[in-house]
């Protein structure tokens, strides 16, 4: 019961990071393209008006990123839980690697005021960022679920199963 309780909060966390995730890429590619300095250097425009449309601006890429990212990060986060997959790097690549397929497979590639190749280095950025900002909040504890309830059921077995030197050390002398 305790397993299942784990893998239900355990989920709910990694749906609430890869929407923050997903934002933050957003952010990168919104942020990064200069779109909203255009805002800001307008004169006729309050700057109250620029940082609202900024706001907007990345609230909008984060949801198109997070639609486009989702089945290939979904791929990526439960090969990362069922495996342990802990590391920074693997999270990063990770990150990178899930851009690079969204962007061959649904075509996010913006086509904006910027060139092509600049598009695509944003995106990948965002992608490497995202997988960052996964692994800081939920990536360095990917699949440390599989390990609740396993020392309750070691504590629970009877002193005549100990099998290794450790479980033969917490038994009493023999003679006492």
């Amino acid at each position: 019961m305790r397993r299942i309780f784990a893998i239900v909060l355990r989920s709910f966390w990694v749906i609430v990071v890869y929407l923050i995730a997903a934002y933050v890429a957003g952010a990168v590619v919104t942020l990064s393209a200069g779109t909203e300095w255009s805002a800001l250097r307008d004169p006729y425009l309050d700057p109250t008006a620029a940082m609202i449309e900024t706001g907007l601006l990345v609230g909008l890429a984060g949801s198109y990123l997070g639609a486009a990212f989702l089945i290939p990060a979904t791929v990526a986060i439960i090969a990362s839980e069922i495996f342990s997959i802990r590391s920074a790097l693997s999270n990063l690549l990770g990150g990178l690697a899930v851009a690079a397929v969204s962007s061959v497979t649904t075509n996010i590639v913006p086509h904006t005021h910027v060139s092509e190749f600049r598009a695509w280095e944003l995106l990948l950025a965002a992608g490497i960022l995202a997988g960052a900002v996964y692994w800081l909040l939920a990536g360095r504890n990917a699949g440390k679920w599989q390990e609740v309830g396993v020392g309750h059921r070691q504590t629970a077995a009877r002193p005549e199963q100990a099998t290794t030197d450790t479980d033969m050390r917490d038994l009493p002398p023999k003679g006492h």
